[in-house]
């Protein structure tokens, strides 16, 4: 089953006060991509954090619905085997505390971008079941603050010096996730 919008409010007060806005992905892009020049032209070894107030805003208002996970296997114990699994996974403030760009030429055909997401933080609700001696099941709260993201795209162009890029691909995502509480 997954969680539909409405079933979300259930969840807390600060699913239930998010709303579905069309424009905020154009919104988080735009923000994103307006900072892009600066955050190039500075030297990442004497710049001080920027100050993502506005995109965080746009993000407080996101929230993530991610799809059922199957029960998996988490051992056996008194003999018998443990399946955990989650019906809904619903992830809301988010937030960074930093955007780190940069690129390099790879060659005249190529170009690397590496982004490096600093301190994600966001919360998720997830709705779990658990298949053992006695089955359970419930609400676990997740809070995590300092993770990071590392991505890397390489863009392609039959010549980067007459003309733009004509393909990309998403080459390495490392992503450094960091629970710090759980409340089931």
């Amino acid at each position: 089953m997954l969680i539909s919008p409405a079933d979300a409010q259930s969840f807390g007060p600060s699913i239930g006060s998010t709303h579905y806005t069309p424009n905020i992905p154009f919104a988080i892009l735009k923000e994103v991509t307006n900072r892009i020049p600066t955050l190039l032209a500075t030297s990442t070894g004497g710049r001080k954090l920027q100050n993502f107030d506005d995109l965080n805003d746009l993000l407080s208002s996101v929230t993530v619905v991610l799809p059922q996970i199957d029960p998996f296997s988490v051992g056996t114990y008194v003999f018998v085997e443990a399946f955990l699994g989650a019906n809904a996974v619903v992830c809301n403030d988010i937030s960074i505390q930093d955007l780190q760009i940069s690129h390099s030429r790879l060659s005249a055909t190529q170009v690397a971008l590496d982004i490096s997401i600093v301190g994600l933080g966001f919360d998720c609700f997830i709705d779990w079941d658990l298949d053992w001696l006695v089955n359970a099941d419930g609400i676990a709260t997740v809070n995590t603050t300092q993770n990071t993201i590392d991505l890397q795209y390489t863009f392609s162009s039959p010549n980067f010096d007459a003309e733009p890029p004509t393909a990309a691909v998403q080459s390495d995502c490392d992503p450094n996730i960091q629970i710090d509480d759980i409340d089931a």
